[in-house]
């Protein structure tokens, strides 16, 4: 059975769908580690991955008042979506928000590990020839640089007006 099949997102109680399942086996304290950050990029070139996961993803949307992000989302997944928000952050600031979510922010070699492994998965992604990582046509692009989570969100909310939805649709 393909991996692709195995894979469940599950709603918090927000019914925001944070939580991923492989065969039944809770993994979503995995997905962000160093270890899968090294590997997504290589996983992600594959034409065959990326045409396994679109259908999903899409299915996903379908069922309406979703926030997805991705690399793709905007150009390949769902490029007729609207609003599209493209979040511009410095790859330093990446790099120190990962590291404060991994525990890591006060260890100088771990934060520029992270930086690193940003910058390469950054130049493979804009690179592969599947999807690459492009600002999606028509999207507006949001500079988070130093803003916290609220501010981003009050940022891409705004967005989400001038796009013609409603303070409760983009919220």
């Amino acid at each position: 059975m393909p991996l692709v099949a195995q894979l469940e997102l599950t709603p918090d109680a927000a019914e925001r769908y944070v939580h991923m399942r492989v065969g039944g086996t809770e993994i979503t304290d995995q997905l962000h580690t160093a270890a899968v950050d090294r590997e997504v990029s290589r996983v992600s070139r594959h034409a065959a991955v990326r045409a396994q996961l679109l259908p999903v993803q899409r299915a996903l949307a379908g069922r309406g008042r979703i926030i997805m992000a991705g690399r793709d989302i905007g150009s390949i997944v769902l490029p007729q979506a609207d609003p599209k928000i493209y979040l511009e952050v410095p790859v330093t600031e990446r790099a120190r928000r990962r590291a404060a979510e991994r525990g890591e922010l006060d260890d100088s070699a771990a934060l520029s590990l992270i930086e690193d492994d940003l910058r390469r998965r950054d130049g493979i992604d804009s690179t592969r020839a599947t999807a690459p990582l492009r600002v999606p046509p028509g999207a507006t692009i949001v500079n988070t640089e130093g803003n916290t989570l609220d501010q981003t969100i009050a940022a891409a909310a705004v967005s989400a007006r001038h796009c013609g939805l409603s303070p409760a649709d983009s919220e």
